[in-house]
């Protein structure tokens, strides 16, 4: 890899099933948080039934918070 911007910018990938002899991979080590599904079946019927749907993206606010 050559090093030709000064603003280059590298990103660290994890092989999230890759195991060592007697430890768990970190998919095994993850929690599981509760099943979203039945919620979001919800909120679809719920915003079909709306007049007004406002919607926003948080990416950016939750990169500030972190």
């Amino acid at each position: 890899m050559e090093k030709n911007d000064k603003d280059l910018k590298i990103r660290c990938v994890y092989n999230g099933s890759a195991k060592m002899k007697g430890s768990l991979c970190l998919n095994e080590a993850l929690y599981r948080g509760p099943v979203l599904l039945p919620d979001l079946v919800d909120i679809l019927i719920c915003t079909g039934l709306c007049e007004i749907l406002i919607s926003s993206d948080i990416e950016k606010a939750f990169f500030m918070v972190v």
